[in-house]
């Protein structure tokens, strides 16, 4: 009978400890870190999940432009409770942490800017102020191209 309970008692605390431990992953308090782009579609999101070393590797992430519901990609954070959301636009996202062991889902929002600016070119054209054929023909006709941006 001691045999018994001594197997129960061990049994018990084995499960407790599992609970303990999965009770302590939460994932509500993760945070973004957006990496702005230099281009047009080179910005990055990074997610990091403090103390997700206790979630057993059972978290993923997705990413979708804000006020959407198309995810625009996927991805189970690291052991270390690390993700990275690459090859982004500028513009604003929603990113959804799932907790695969506590099933809790939190959604925060995070914007990715970028330093360019995009090359913007303007032209103007003065015709002649006499035609080709008139004998006071002058060749003062003008273009100016304007360049803006491009960085």
């Amino acid at each position: 009978m001691k045999n018994f309970y001594l197997k129960t008692s061990i049994l018990l605390l084995f499960f407790l400890a599992i609970l303990k431990v999965e009770a302590q992953c939460d994932t509500t308090g993760f945070t973004l870190t957006p990496i702005n782009g230099i281009c047009t579609q080179d910005g990055k999101v990074q997610i990091a999940v403090p103390g997700a070393v206790d979630c057993t590797n059972n978290i993923n992430a997705t990413i979708r432009l804000a006020g959407t519901t198309v995810d625009l990609a996927f991805s189970s954070l690291s052991a270390a409770g690390n993700a990275e959301f690459s090859n982004l636009s500028p513009g604003s996202y929603e990113v959804r942490v799932h907790n695969g062991v506590t099933g809790t889902l939190t959604t925060k929002t995070v914007t990715v800017t970028t330093s360019n600016i995009p090359l913007s070119v303007t032209a103007t054209a003065a015709n002649t102020s006499c035609g080709s054929t008139d004998p006071l023909y002058t060749n003062n006709g003008t273009v100016t191209v304007t360049f803006f941006g491009g960085t």
